[in-house]
């Protein structure tokens, strides 16, 4: 049997965490291209919930992935990536009004979504933590 070298098993890990990112990261992408390119925010405003539980899911995947299995760190880049972008669309509504579909009427619908992507971490960190 030919022993791997370290290159070569590194190479694999690396391989193999990059196909599990995209493959948690392409939801992400594909559900919030269809929800903004469709107009879907206005016939079904609840499915804005599913596209922060899947930039949760993103955004821990990338990090716990690339980080190496740490999920404070992981846990952290989520928290820090939802709050920039729930203030990028407070900021964005300010200067360029969006349709009142996309307008937060509430405070708490910005700290919902932060939660819910929190939540797509921890489903992630479950799911990867029994991968790797």
């Amino acid at each position: 049997m030919k022993k791997e070298s370290i290159v070569e098993i590194t190479k694999n890990q690396i391989r193999k965490r990059t196909t599990w990112a995209l493959i948690l990261i392409l939801p992400y992408i594909f559900s919030e291209w269809h929800m903004r390119a469709y107009g879907l925010y206005a016939t079904m405003p609840y499915l804005d919930k599913l596209v922060h539980f899947f930039f949760g899911v993103a955004v821990a995947a990338i990090a716990y992935l690339v980080y190496f299995k740490n999920r404070k760190f992981a846990l952290l880049c989520t928290f820090a990536f939802s709050m920039t972008w729930e203030i990028m669309e407070i900021i964005g509504d300010k200067i360029i009004p969006q349709s009142p579909d996309l307008f937060d009427i509430f405070f708490f619908d910005g700290v919902f979504d932060i939660v819910v992507a929190l939540i797509g971490a921890y489903l992630t960190f479950a799911l990867l933590k029994k991968k790797f």
